[in-house]
């Protein structure tokens, strides 16, 4: 389940404003850093105003002509927020078309790194550049309702596709007609997918309204037939249009009752579904709702319930539940884009996070994927398992992987260092191997201990290497000379496998999780315990920090995603809705705003 978090006050804002200017002059990118420091701000004030600058002489640049195209393939590729900040789109190229003025205008903004090109498709270069530029906010606050109804519509398509495009979830009444008459006036654009929703919802009415049209020419034919009758046979024709009334009468007091019945059963099913999956519950009431009047309880209900469902929480869902099967571990790509989920049978799978759709399967001989994890770049995939350790590079389009590790023995837990050079590996035999991530060979001597490591992590500032065992215990290597720092290894989970290693974003503080369903915070320079979290939960698992570091997540036995504030010592709250079953796993894109839980199944 995939949700966004509401922002912790306005360090996050001063935290976004922190640019590397020397990475967006040479790169043409900008870069959110969760620890710049404050005498960069005015540097990085002025990257922010250059931007701006640098896209409205871009605009001014284009003729007329190119302003529109400009105008509308901005308001396609972004996504309005909702409570949440607004966010850039993908479009694919099949989107774009093959109109030779879009095609120079994306390769226009492109050259002026206004846009990010690339074989799947064209989007913004950088969020940084909906929240400064004046033009494009205009834009985008001129035309939020229709944004926000083509979201809308995305949704609704979404749902509808994964249901096997069932007629029952297809627009009708009042909700078609606005969206009809929004597509023929509004330049925002559909993509292939709601535009084929809408059409089949215009066609089912169109099969409805022709069938109606049918059964009143029968009605009309049956009336007319008694009328003759009348005349031809007075008395006996007489009796027969009374008995013809009649069951015309009964056929139309059923069909009234079954659509009763079936209106009422959309109501009560969203009545069901509004605490658990309120995005859907909310469909169902509106289906309801456009099909009677007045509005039944139940559906008043569904919506009411569903609103206070998505507004009890600063943890909200923003996507339905995505069916991935038996999976072991899911991660995010750094940019929030894709989701990754390693299976018990080896396979790997990329999902589009922002649609829920499956885009690529890998393949590799690394058995039952224990963990994977993706560089900071999101370019390098790395899996390990009972077949050693594997990578992809994900801008490539082959499937296929190359080895990092075979030696042999199973390997649990691999993760990279901060700037993406190193990679260390975890292996059962009690071995933690470090690699260049330039050359894939190994680095110096492996750290070995006479232990079973179970989960591995780098400190984000590079300098320490940090490995869990099945004994309890949390190990603390100094990453430059390999040797044991103080007070290592730190007791952790008495003899409990130790899960899980989360370093903080400060560099001393570390959460580690373990099999008996317990969390605890540790300072390494102290080597000393510093919290236990979510005490009062059963079985926690699934740790993640907040990008301020201000905040733990868990997923809990409930299926819910449970909040810890640190300066609190308390848990703050949960999500409203969650899964059906005990969360074993959760991760976050590298800004900290989408989080991402899963079950064995979902």
């Amino acid at each position: 389940m995939v949700v966004g978090l509401r922002q912790h006050g306005d360090s996050r804002l001063r935290e976004a404003r922190r640019i590397d200017v020397r990475a967006a002059v040479a790169a043409g990118e900008i870069r959110v850093g969760a620890h710049r420091a404050t005498e960069r701000d005015e540097a990085a004030g002025g990257v922010v105003g250059a931007i701006s600058q640098s896209a409205e002489h871009a605009y001014e640049r284009l003729d007329d002509d190119e302003r529109r195209v400009a105008r509308r393939l901005f308001l396609r590729l972004v996504n309005p927020g909702d409570d949440t900040p607004d966010s850039r789109r993908r479009l694919s190229w099949d989107e774009i078309g093959t109109d030779a003025n879009s095609r120079t205008v994306v390769d226009t903004l492109a050259n002026e790194r206004l846009l990010t090109v690339d074989d799947r498709g064209v989007e913004i270069v950088h969020e940084t550049l909906i929240r400064t530029w004046p033009r494009l906010r205009e834009w985008i606050d001129d035309n939020r309702d229709d944004l926000r109804m083509r979201q809308r519509l995305t949704h609704a398509a979404a749902e509808w596709a994964r249901q096997g495009r069932d007629p029952d979830l297809l627009y009708r009444g009042t909700p078609l007609a606005t969206a009809l008459d929004w597509r023929d006036r509004s330049d925002v654009g559909l993509t292939e997918l709601p535009a084929a929703f809408l059409d089949a919802s215009r066609d089912a009415r169109e099969a409805e309204e022709r069938a109606a049209a049918d059964a009143e020419r029968r009605r009309h034919r049956v009336r007319r037939f008694a009328f003759t009758a009348l005349s031809l046979l007075a008395a006996t024709a007489a009796a027969a249009s009374i008995v013809a009334f009649a069951a015309l009468q009964e056929s139309q007091d059923k069909g009234a009752e079954a659509e009763e019945r079936f209106v009422r059963a959309l109501a009560t099913q969203a009545e069901s579904l509004a605490p658990t999956r309120p995005k859907l519950a909310l469909l169902l009431a509106a289906e309801s709702a456009a099909r009677v009047e007045p509005i039944t309880p139940e559906a008043q209900n569904a919506i009411v319930n569903a609103r206070e469902a998505m507004a009890a929480s600063d943890i909200v869902p923003d996507l339905e539940p995505i069916p991935v099967g038996d999976v072991l571990t899911t991660l995010v790509s750094p940019d929030g884009s894709t989701i990754v989920t390693g299976a018990r049978n080896g396979t790997i799978r990329l999902w589009d996070a922002s649609s829920g759709e499956a885009t690529r399967t890998l393949t590799s001989s690394v058995g039952g994927v224990e963990e994977a994890v993706i560089d900071p770049s999101g370019r390098w995939l790395v899996a390990v398992g009972e077949g050693g350790a594997w990578r992809w590079d994900l801008d490539q389009t082959d499937p296929r992987a190359a080895a990092v590790d075979e030696s042999g023995g199973a390997l649990w837990s691999a993760a990279f260092s901060e700037d993406g050079t190193r990679l260390a590996t975890a292996a059962e035999s009690g071995v933690v191997r470090i690699y260049d991530t330039t050359t894939w060979t190994e680095v110096g001597e492996p750290f070995t201990e006479a232990a079973d490591f179970l989960s591995v992590a780098f400190t984000l500032d590079g300098t320490r290497v940090l490995a869990g065992t099945g004994g309890g215990r949390l190990y603390v290597w100094d990453a430059a000379t390999g040797e044991p720092v103080a007070d290592s290894p730190i007791a952790a989970h008495g003899t409990n496998d130790v899960w899980e290693i989360v370093p903080h974003p400060d560099g001393d503080l570390v959460a580690t999780g373990s099999s008996d369903g317990t969390a605890r915070v540790w300072s390494l320079r102290a080597g000393a315990l510093v919290a236990t979290p979510f005490a009062d939960l059963d079985d926690v698992e699934g740790l993640v920090w907040s990008a301020d570091g201000e905040a733990l997540y868990a997923g809990g036995d409930d299926g819910l995603v449970h909040e810890y504030r640190l300066d609190e010592a308390a848990v703050a709250g949960a999500s409203a809705v969650g899964h059906d079953d005990r969360v074993i796993d959760a991760a976050a894109s590298r800004d900290g705003a989408g989080l991402l839980s899963h079950t064995r199944t979902s």
